[in-house]
């Protein structure tokens, strides 16, 4: 686990919270600490994460950077590069109260809970991100911030059917059957059914997470038996590369099945460009985690914040694909 704690930063603050010295500053003064500061009392955010590596996760990361540095506030991320989540929630049990005056960390699995309530029964105000978590199922959870995967996923099927037909069979990769990806599958499968209902859908693939040797061996193996398939939807951000890299493993012309995956990382961005890879699901990752700062940024200051707040997840295509470059610049320099 390794900690970054960022410094105090004087910047121009959303809804004017920050005062900036007058023109008559005297040279070497300490600037004005912002109100949001001021409110957290010397206690920082944290951003509690594994997998801080890969690429999805490092647009999170950049998200939370941003925002802590656009509002002036004290942040720490708290950081795994390992996808161990035994070790993920011993670091999120380990939140004192003393230590922070919020927190954001993804609850994406009922498993997560436990690790959620050892935080919110301190009294410290915790928002997860990325994942839907109806209202009162987390008991004291202040937000929950992210798109809706009912409805991008339903949206996605449905353009798929528009853009294959009914014609062949249908697959779908998961890294593993998580509620999310549950959810995300169920329903892309549903959206393409309103079209094909007669669609035969082969049995779902479980690929892993990371591990590119398995991704690929799965898909290809799918591919090679199933010469039929016209479409295949992936719910997670390495599935669309996997896929694409399987068809021309197994020697499938490209643009003959219509790749569907998640994410706008910079390698599925390049896919879409070179027509690899039909569409992803640009899931406002870097969003996220930029509005739940705001969410606890507020709250700290005493101002009602709201539990839901659905973030677009837009469909992005050759046409548009040239606009999700930007927010992986900033990452870029997160990194450097």
């Amino acid at each position: 686990m390794k900690k970054m704690l960022f410094g105090l930063m004087l910047v121009v603050l959303f809804l004017g919270a920050c005062a900036s010295p007058g023109d008559d500053a005297a040279v070497g003064n300490e600037p004005e600490v912002s109100e949001f500061q001021k409110a957290q009392d010397g206690k920082p955010f944290l951003f509690i994460t594994n997998e801080s590596g890969h690429p999805f996760v490092l647009m999170a990361i950049a998200g939370f950077v941003e925002a802590c540095n656009n509002y002036g506030l004290l942040c720490e991320l708290v950081l795994s590069e390992d996808m161990d989540d035994a070790r993920l929630l011993t670091m999120a049990e380990a939140v004192k109260a003393e230590d922070t005056s919020g927190v954001v960390f993804i609850l994406n699995n009922a498993s997560r809970y436990p690790a959620g309530y050892s935080i919110i029964d301190q009294g410290i105000p915790l928002v997860s991100w990325h994942t839907a978590i109806p209202p009162n199922t987390v008991r004291g959870l202040l937000s929950r911030v992210g798109p809706n995967p009912v409805e991008y996923s339903l949206e996605a099927g449905k353009a798929g059917a528009e853009k294959v037909g009914c014609d062949g069979s249908a697959a779908i990769s998961m890294s593993g059957m998580s509620d999310m990806e549950n959810t995300v599958a169920d329903n892309m499968e549903a959206g393409f059914r309103e079209a094909c209902p007669d669609t035969k859908f082969l049995p779902r693939i479980a690929v892993g997470s990371g591990d590119d040797a398995k991704g690929i061996a799965s898909s290809s193996s799918l591919l090679q038996a199933n010469p039929d398939v016209s479409i295949v939807f992936s719910t997670t951000s390495d599935g669309a590369r996997w896929w694409a890299l399987s068809a021309q493993e197994v020697g499938v012309e490209k643009g003959k099945i219509a790749i569907v995956g998640m994410d706008a990382t910079r390698a599925n961005l390049d896919l879409v460009k070179s027509g690899d890879v039909w569409m992803l699901i640009g899931q406002p990752v870097f969003e996220e985690t930029y509005y739940s700062v705001f969410l606890l940024a507020n709250h700290t200051l005493g101002y009602p914040v709201p539990y839901n707040n659905d973030l677009p997840a837009p469909q992005v295509t050759l046409e548009n694909v040239d606009n999700f470059y930007a927010i992986l610049e900033k990452v870029d320099a997160l990194n450097k």
